[in-house]
C-alpha cells in the first residue's frame, strides 16, 4: 500500500508572507517520511514557484492546481490551458489595458504590471518578472503543448507555406513597454523603471512617463530634428543620432492616437 500525505503551501506549510516553514513543521514532515510515506505538495502556484525547504525533499509536486503533476523523476499528469482559451483571455485583458502573467514547468512572465498581479506575486514571495518576448513566450508555450500531444506519433506533412514579412519600426515607449524592455534587457523591477523615468522628467530631459501611449502628435514632428541635434552631443549616443534621418515620418505620428499624454521621448534638454 502506497501511503501519500498532501500539503497546501500557503497558509499551511509556509505561515501567510513566510520563505521558511517552522522548525515544528519541518519534524513532522521528517517524521512522516521516516514512516514511510511520500510527501506531495499540492498548490496553485506554478511548478517553478513552488518552495524548496531544508531538511525536506518532497517526493511529488501537483501544481497549477492539479494541471501539472509530477514526481523527482517524471512528469506524471499535464494539461495546459486549452490554447483557443488562452488567446481568449489575453485578448479580453489587452482589451481591458489589464496585465498578463503566464507560467508552464519552464517560465513564469508577464507583459506589465497592475496592482492585482503585483499583489499575487508578493503573496508567494515572488519576483514579477515583465518580458518584451511575451507574446512569442505565448506562442512557444502553444507550440510545446502541441509537440506534447503528438510526440511519438507519426505524422504526414501535407504543405509547407513560406512568405517574406516587414516588421514594423517599433514604436516609442509608453511607461508599461519601457517597463518591460528594461526588465528584460537591464533586470529592472517595474518601480526601479518607475523612479528613473520620473527622475528624468523632473529634470526635464524626458516628457511625462505615466502614460499609456506610444505615438507623437503630428504637430511636434518639426522638433525632430533639434532633439536629435541635442542628443548628438550626449556622450554615449553619437554613433545612434549619427544614423538618424530627422526627415522620415514613421506611423508614429499620428495625433488621433494621442491620449491624455504621448510617448515618453527626449525633451532635447541637455543634461547638467
Amino acid at each position: 500500500m502506497i501511503k501519500i500525505a498532501f500539503f497546501d503551501v500557503d497558509g499551511t506549510l509556509l505561515k501567510l508572507g513566510s520563505k521558511v516553514p517552522s522548525f515544528q513543521t519541518v519534524q513532522t514532515l521528517q517524521q512522516l517520511q521516516a514512516k514511510g510515506i511520500l510527501l506531495c505538495m499540492a498548490t496553485g502556484r506554478g511548478y517553478l514557484s513552488v518552495p524548496h525547504f531544508e531538511g525536506v525533499d518532497f517526493d511529488l509536486w501537483l501544481t497549477f492546481n492539479g494541471s501539472y503533476v509530477r514526481s523527482k523523476d517524471a512528469v506524471i499528469s499535464k494539461n495546459p490551458l486549452d490554447a483557443d482559451d488562452k488567446r481568449r483571455i489575453l485578448h479580453n485583458l489587452k482589451q481591458m489595458h489589464r496585465a498578463a502573467a503566464i507560467s508552464n514547468e519552464h517560465f513564469i512572465v508577464t507583459n506589465g504590471t497592475d496592482p492585482d498581479l503585483e499583489q499575487y506575486f508578493s503573496f508567494g514571495n515572488e519576483k514579477l518578472m515583465i518580458s518584451e518576448h511575451f507574446d512569442k513566450l505565448c506562442e512557444e508555450d502553444t507550440a510545446q503543448g502541441i509537440m506534447d500531444a503528438v510526440r511519438g506519433k507519426n505524422g504526414i506533412i501535407t504543405s509547407v507555406t513560406r512568405e517574406k514579412k516587414k516588421k514594423p519600426v517599433p514604436l516609442p515607449h509608453c511607461l508599461s513597454s519601457l517597463q518591460k524592455a528594461a526588465s528584460s534587457k537591464l533586470g529592472m523591477t517595474a518601480q526601479q523603471v518607475l523612479d528613473t523615468a520620473q527622475s528624468l522628467y523632473e529634470k526635464k530631459l524626458t516628457t511625462y512617463p505615466r502614460t499609456d501611449c506610444r505615438y507623437l502628435p503630428e504637430e511636434q514632428f518639426g522638433d525632430t530634428a533639434r532633439i536629435i541635434t541635442a542628443l548628438s552631443g550626449v556622450s554615449g549616443l553619437e554613433a545612434v543620432t549619427a544614423k538618424a534621418d530627422s526627415a522620415l515620418r514613421g506611423p508614429v505620428w499620428d495625433t488621433k492616437k494621442i491620449t491624455a499624454h504621448h510617448a515618453i521621448i527626449p525633451t532635447g534638454e541637455e543634461p547638467r
